[in-house]
Formats: C-alpha cells, structure tokens, sequence
C-alpha cells in the first residue's frame, strides 16, 4: 500500500520529493554495510562523486531531486540484506563476496536511472521489519555480538560497548517510550536567521585537507544516521577516487554556506533517537545519532576556526 501511494500520482514512477524521503528515513530497521568492499570502492566512489556533483546543479535551480537522490544512494546501493537473509551463514570470504556482488548488482541498476532505480527504493520500501518485542541482550547475545565485532571487524571499542550494553528500549508500550523521549528531549521552536543574513565570504577557507582531517578524526565505527551514510564510506571514497575528495569539499562548502534548499534541511539536521536501557533495565537513556554529512560540516567549520576561538 505504501508503494502505491508513492507511485500513484506520477503514473507509476516514484516521485523523488521531499515526500518520499521522508517515508524512507522512517525506517529505522535498514542497515548499510560496516565498510565498501575494496573491489567495489572506485566504481561505488566514482557513481555517487556524480550524485554529489548534481547536488550543486539543483542549488542553482532549487530543486530537491538531487538532494534525494543522494540522500538515499547508501540506502539503495550499500543497504544490508535483510535479517535473517540465508546468506548471512555463508563463511566470512563467500559472505564478503557475496556482499561485493550486491553491491555491483545494485550498482548497475542505479545508474541505468528510470524502473531499474525506482525498483531499488521500492525494495527498501518492501523489506520487512524485524521482531522488536524485546530488545534486551542476553549474555550470550552480548558475548556472540562482541566476538563478531572483534574478530571480524576490528572495533574493539565497539566490542567492549557490545559487552557492557543492557539493550533498546522494548516497543510493546511504543506511546510511554515516546512520551519518554520527548520529556527528555523536549522539542523547542526551530531556529531562525536574521532577515538579509549572508554567510561571510572570507575568513573561514574550506580545502581539501581540512575535509580530509575532519573524516579522520571520526572515531573508527561511528554510527550512521537515517541514510547510512557513514564516515567510514566517505573517508575510503575518498582515497579511491581524488576527485571524490574535490567534489564532496564543494557539497560541505556549499551546505556552509546555506546553499542547500530550504526544504533539505529537516532531513539533514535532525537526528533521530536511540532509546538505550540504563543498567536498572527500565530507565531510557536517549543517544541521538545525527547525519554524517552535518557533522562533518561542523567538524569543518570548527576545525577553520579553532585557533581563532581559542
């Protein structure tokens, strides 16, 4: 039903609005992977440079298409597979190379655009959620998860937090775990600019370096927002493709200055909230998790004015 209400007003075909973005991002059961496989990296970089590179087209004509489109590339091209998908038993290397040829796949069928492209989002859209009737971690569930984190991934740190973690709040009161969150995280008035405001055209440089300091300075498995976009992805785009690097510098300089429309900026600001147990398995610890591109705007923007603020 819900891919025929996106569908019916354009014959058909998503339309690729604001609208549909919204619905995507409501998602919170779909992943994407940890890390870009290395045979997909250059060709993974090389697609989305050419998104990004759109994204400054649609600032001049104030379009959103582009802007959605690159929002939902990681979701659509880089998602994992669904839980509880056969393939997840494969050993390790099958696994990775299964991964690297749903990405390919995946890949092909974004760049050939129209039903191909429209398909990818519809998959999303189709995926089924997952049992949230209980999100609390067993002890075995803990050491399993941190075993796994370790060994195959390399995140120590993570795998510690995996050990020491009671678990996600549990659904079944879905309405009293909302209440919650918003006692905690009270919503306030939306921010507002100054009529006639405009960035200040010099003082604060923008370069290919201080983009490249500012991935790297993420935390090795820094959690991704709603489109699954993640440090880890750009940093290794990055040193894929140099033009990469060039052209997501120009996306942070432009969104610094404001250049992004006015309609993108709910979807890249805002953060949703993980409602985490605390150690007494009935208080809510709220953890926003916020956009990657925005934090690495701020970073950016920090980092060029430290010194001057210090």
């Amino acid at each position: 039903m819900l891919v025929q209400a996106l569908t019916a007003a354009n014959g058909g075909d998503l339309l690729w609005d604001a609208h549909l973005l919204q619905v995507v991002l409501c998602l919170d059961h779909i992943r994407t992977l940890d890390y870009v496989s290395k045979q997909a990296t250059a060709q993974v970089a090389s697609v989305q440079e050419q998104q990004l590179l759109r994204t400054a087209r649609d600032q001049r004509d104030g379009s959103m298409r582009a802007w959605v489109e690159a929002t939902l590339f990681p979701l659509a091209v880089l998602r994992c597979w669904p839980a509880g998908d056969h393939r997840y038993k494969l050993g390790r290397r099958k696994r990775q190379r299964a991964e690297c040829d749903s990405v390919f796949n995946r890949l092909q069928d974004w760049q050939a655009a129209g039903p191909l492209r429209d398909e990818l989002i519809r998959e999303i859209l189709r995926t089924p959620e997952p049992d949230r009737s209980s999100r609390h971690f067993s002890e075995l569930q803990k050491r399993r998860r941190a075993l796994k984190l370790a060994r195959e991934v390399g995140q120590f740190r993570k795998a510690v937090q995996a050990l020491l973690s009671h678990g996600v709040a549990v659904f079944d009161d879905k309405k009293q775990v909302l209440e919650t969150l918003r006692r905690l995280h009270p919503q306030g008035a939306l921010p507002t600019m100054p009529p006639g405001w405009c960035p200040p055209e010099e003082g604060i440089v923008i370069d290919n370096d201080g983009v490249l300091a500012a991935l790297r300075s993420f935390p090795k498995g820094t959690a991704c927002g709603r489109s699954g976009l993640r440090a880890a992805h750009l940093l290794q785009m990055s040193g894929a493709l140099p033009a990469y690097l060039t052209t997501l510098t120009s996306v942070v300089a432009g969104l610094a200055k404001g250049s992004a429309p006015k309609e993108f900026a709910p979807f890249l600001a805002s953060a949703p909230l993980v409602p985490l147990l605390k150690p007494d398995g009935k208080s809510i610890r709220p953890i926003a998790i916020g956009e990657i591109l925005r934090r690495l705007v701020s970073k950016v923007l920090l980092r060029a004015i430290r010194h001057r603020a210090a």
